[in-house]
């Protein structure tokens, strides 16, 4: 049988936002269904089972995980469970969300925890102690009376409410210090300062007295995250910033490579060449051309 999907039209019907809220109270199972939208997840009360097409974890209230677009999942065995699920359609918030990626703990929540959750049997999921969860229930009941008032103003100060609550989130996962969720969290610093530092040269050392970790366990840890080394992936990230910069103007290639922390424009059409099989003037004629 082909498992339902839950659409942004049916799911999120306030076609001015591109976020939602759905509290959902649960008594009965929920069988297996996916969705066209991100799901931000927080259990506010009781306990339950959160199940995949794969594996069943325990759930309580404290937990609070993110459920991606077109990942299959449902609940079983609800005991007065009690949920918030934030929905958001990332592609039309329209907001930028680079100071998020430069945060410790928002790579741990949103990209890190969720990839490694089967390998890792959802055990460095982020649980929330008793005042980090009313400030978040906090910030969903202001949410929730903005969105049904539709004041004024209401499309702005729901997205920033919903930007409050990713923050707060990060920031939590950011303070857990449960032996579980370590390796994450320190591959989650090491992926701030690199996307915090992206115009800049950096050493493995630095990275790894950032993460608080060896240079060989960061090493083993990052890989297993990204299929990258941090400095692969540092590098990565400067040549696309560099792209955005060839993209959006026509300044010179050499003040480009400054821009992203190459001293020698060389160098930088060199390392450009091998990741992206162009020089950086033929990517911008070609980017050009497709406009």
């Amino acid at each position: 049988m082909e498992t339902p999907q839950l659409t942004i039209a049916r799911c999120m019907k306030d076609l001015n936002l591109p976020v939602a809220l759905v509290r959902d109270d649960r008594r009965r199972d929920c069988p297996l269904h996916t969705h066209e939208f991100s799901e931000i997840v927080i259990v506010l009360g009781g306990s339950g089972f959160h199940f995949t097409d794969r594996n069943e974890y325990p759930i309580a209230r404290g937990d609070a995980f993110l459920i991606r677009a077109g990942r299959a999942h449902g609940y079983r065995v609800p005991r007065r469970l009690s949920v918030a699920n934030i929905l958001f359609d990332r592609a039309a918030l329209g907001i930028p969300l680079n100071d998020l990626a430069a945060m410790p703990g928002y790579h741990a929540l949103f990209a890190l925890e969720p990839l490694h959750r089967k390998a890792r049997n959802f055990a460095d999921r982020l649980r929330l102690g008793a005042a980090q969860l009313a400030r978040a229930a906090a910030l969903v009941d202001e949410f929730e009376r903005e969105a049904s008032a539709r004041a004024p103003g209401y499309v702005l100060v729901t997205a920033a409410l919903f930007l409050q609550i990713v923050v707060h989130l990060s920031r939590c996962y950011a303070e857990a210090d449960a032996p579980a969720v370590r390796p994450s969290t320190g591959v989650s610093r090491a992926l701030g300062f690199l996307e915090g530092r992206a115009e800049k040269p950096v050493t493995l050392a630095q990275v790894a007295r950032v993460a608080g970790m060896s240079e060989s366990g960061l090493l083993r840890e990052f890989k297993r995250a990204t299929g990258r080394s941090p400095i692969d992936y540092h590098l990565r990230l400067r040549i696309g910033r560099a792209c955005g910069l060839l993209r959006s103007s026509d300044r010179a290639v050499a003040e480009i490579a400054s821009d992203v922390g190459f001293a020698d424009p060389g160098y930088f059409s060199r390392r450009f060449r091998a990741a992206m099989g162009v020089s950086p003037r033929e990517y911008r004629r070609r980017e050009a051309a497709l406009r």
